[in-house]
């Protein structure tokens, strides 16, 4: 999915580059906040189970604030062919002006693939079902898949042609 860039050559090892820092990022992130977030909800169990349901609703949310921007940063490192903190910031510039709509998009792709997925997973191991609850499954993860990209070359166009439009003309001497 990755696009050429101005020679015509696809680099591959950029792309892959900038996908291990990626995950380097998040695993450090991750390896932060958990910690953190974890002995909160112990405390706040401890309180009480009802405060620590509200308040882990509540991270829910604030989380949802935060993965949006990062669902899409994948797809500047391999449409755009941009580094990590170049996709950090067309993503985060991308979800300012489209938030609701790609909040929605990203909660619709993953209650569909966790409803699916709950779905192939209800087949017995030893029937034949298996076989093509595999195939099912993976044409489904492909298909949103290539709808996020899909999304993301639509949304990235739409915000320009806005932001185009809201530009003040320039005036001439």
């Amino acid at each position: 999915m990755a696009v050429p860039n101005e020679n015509g050559i696809i680099s591959l090892f950029n792309a892959i580059l900038q996908t291990v820092l990626v995950s380097i990022l998040c695993l450090i992130l991750f390896a932060i906040a958990m910690p953190i977030f974890s002995i909160a909800m112990l405390l706040l169990a401890g309180i009480g189970e009802v405060v620590a349901s509200l308040v882990f609703v509540l991270c829910s949310f604030v989380a949802m604030w935060f993965i949006v921007p990062i669902f899409f940063l994948p797809h500047g490192i391999f449409v755009k062919n941009q580094d990590i903190f170049g996709a950090i910031g067309s993503s985060l510039y991308l979800t300012r002006f489209t938030l609701p709509n790609s909040s929605l998009f990203v909660l619709t792709i993953f209650l569909l693939s966790y409803g699916l997925n709950l779905l192939w997973s209800a087949v017995s191991e030893t029937s034949w079902i298996t076989l093509l609850a595999i195939f099912g499954h993976s044409f489904v993860t492909t298909a949103l898949l290539a709808a996020s990209f899909i999304y993301y070359r639509d949304m990235t166009a739409w915000v320009q042609i806005v932001m185009a439009k809201l530009k003040p003309p320039v005036k001439q001497a």
